[in-house]
């Protein structure tokens, strides 16, 4: 799976034509699961998400490493269809496009940052500056910076984000924690 995105994120590195946004989207929502419906008339399917995306100036942002632009995605309104938050597919697809700036988020990472706060809570506590798991009240940039916090807190700037993403994705996932225990 990461050979393939990687590869289809390479082929097809811009943003601007619909037919190249609908692979990746199709391609990242099915093997990184999040959650898009393939079609459903009244929530945002992937391909109102393809159509919608080209019109955002995403290569720019990129460019920039505008970390706004991941709320700016994953709270997209499509016109008639019920309002949903895919914050989870908004990180993942930015950070194909740059793995070294957009670190992921989805239910694993957030599964592991609970067990860590639950088991070291002094150690959270002193470099989450008050972030809270289980609000609403945050977005992209204070997720980033609560990673550039982890990150520098535990000593472990030299590993790259995607290496991050993925230690957390699979220390989170509840099948790998069974499968160690």
């Amino acid at each position: 799976a990461e050979d393939a995105l990687a590869d289809l994120f390479t082929c097809y590195p811009n943003n601007t034509h619909e037919a190249q946004v609908l692979m990746k989207v199709l391609a990242l929502n099915d093997l990184y699961s999040t959650q898009i419906p393939l079609r459903a008339r009244d929530r945002p399917n992937v391909f109102d998400i393809a159509k919608c995306l080209p019109a955002l100036n995403l290569d720019q942002a990129f460019r920039d490493g505008s970390l706004e632009i991941v709320n700016v995605i994953s709270t997209t309104q499509v016109p008639g269809k019920k309002i949903i938050n895919r914050f989870s597919f908004a990180t993942k697809y930015a950070s194909w496009h740059r793995q070294d700036r957009y670190p992921m988020w989805d239910r694993n990472v957030q599964n592991y940052l609970t067990c860590l706060r639950k088991l070291h809570r002094t150690d959270w506590d002193r470099f989450s500056r008050g972030f809270k798991l289980s609000s609403n009240d945050w977005g992209y940039p204070e997720f980033h910076a609560l990673m550039i916090r982890f990150r520098a807190y535990y000593g472990i700037e030299a590993v790259s984000v995607k290496s991050l993403d993925k230690f957390l994705w699979l220390r989170g996932n509840p099948s790998s924690r069974e499968a160690d225990s």
